[in-house]
């Protein structure tokens, strides 16, 4: 068996270089969901953006009611790009229109005697951000 050649550490930093899906990535934050530009890594996430595309699709083409209308909660780590799927998501419904997009993090909920208050909030704050046609949702 032979071993296989190891690349010296300066291929490799050009190999990154030439190709770095995450160049000028950066974090996401809940500004950029609602903000006009955002730093898209296609590749991150999208087997969830497209299940959620495809939800999406679903309601408006099923006939049946019961379809008519669905929910989606995502959850994972911190730093696994919840923010940037999101703001992927948001973003595409914006240019296609629609589509109803609310942004509620779980931060926003911290007392449950207040999550009926708390959640009008959310829901006002969402739908005063601009959708497609830069119209309020």
């Amino acid at each position: 068996m032979q071993n296989p050649s190891v690349s010296a550490i300066e291929v490799i930093k050009a190999a990154i270089q030439s190709h770095n899906p995450f160049i000028n990535a950066g974090i996401v934050q809940e500004q950029n969901v609602w903000g006009k530009g955002f730093p898209d890594v296609p590749t991150l996430n999208v087997h969830a953006s497209d299940a959620v595309f495809q939800a999406i699709e679903l309601v408006r083409t099923s006939k049946s009611s019961q379809d008519k209308v669905t929910s989606i909660a995502i959850t994972a780590q911190y730093g696994v790009g919840k923010t940037h799927l999101l703001s992927r998501i948001r973003h595409r419904l914006e240019r296609e229109g629609g589509a109803l997009f609310v942004y509620a993090g779980v931060n926003n909920y911290t007392d449950l005697n207040l999550v009926k208050y708390q959640f009008q909030q959310t829901l006002a704050d969402s739908l005063s951000h601009s959708g497609q046609h830069g119209v309020m949702q």
